[in-house]
């Protein structure tokens, strides 16, 4: 399987296999036909999921065990499981979202993500490029219970003054710089 991001559609699943066995060849390409069940979207065709009436983003995604780990935009951080039929709203394919808010959201507009397991305690972090709001720090040991642990805004000294910086944190990059110092 190969996963497909969309700035205003979700998370696309695709099976890949028939490609992986030789089956397509140069001048005759291979149709990959998505099925409505590799459609994860929060707000779609099938229904909307209560609490996550915002537009789908899906803007970089990892996977962990059964879960993919969605940078959903202004929604933040969303949770889909890769078990469950999204086509059915309340079979439990989103399994959580944290930062999903409209009017100021807590994780800006997340961009990137990357995940982490600290070896010395087994916990799991979610490293999210939060865009003007910066880098944010998402406890996943628990995936139906996340929790914000801090985000790191980026500021400025100009004249003496603290202000916003100028430059937005996106993409998987800034995450993966910031999860080499210590939580």
């Amino acid at each position: 399987m190969a996963w497909s991001n969309s700035s205003s559609l979700g998370l696309r699943r695709v099976d890949i296999s028939s490609v992986e066995a030789g089956l397509g060849a140069v001048g005759t390409p291979l149709l990959l036909p998505l099925r409505l069940t590799d459609l994860f979207e929060h707000n779609g065709l099938s229904g909307t999921v209560t609490g996550l009436q915002y537009q789908d983003h899906a803007y970089d995604v990892e996977i962990k065990g059964n879960y993919a780990f969605t940078a959903d935009g202004s929604n933040g951080l969303t949770v889909y499981d890769m078990t469950r039929d999204p086509t059915v709203m309340t079979s439990g394919f989103v399994v959580s979202n944290i930062g999903a808010d409209k009017l100021k959201p807590t994780l800006g507009t997340a961009s990137g993500i990357a995940l982490w397991t600290n070896p010395a305690d087994g916990k799991s972090y979610a490293f999210m490029a939060c865009g003007p709001r910066g880098v944010g720090v998402v406890d996943i040991t628990d995936v139906s219970n996340m929790k914000l642990v801090k985000v790191f805004e980026p500021i400025k000294l100009e004249e003496g003054k603290v202000g916003a910086a100028d430059g937005p944190v996106r993409g998987r990059q800034g995450c993966r710089q910031l999860r080499l110092f210590q939580l």
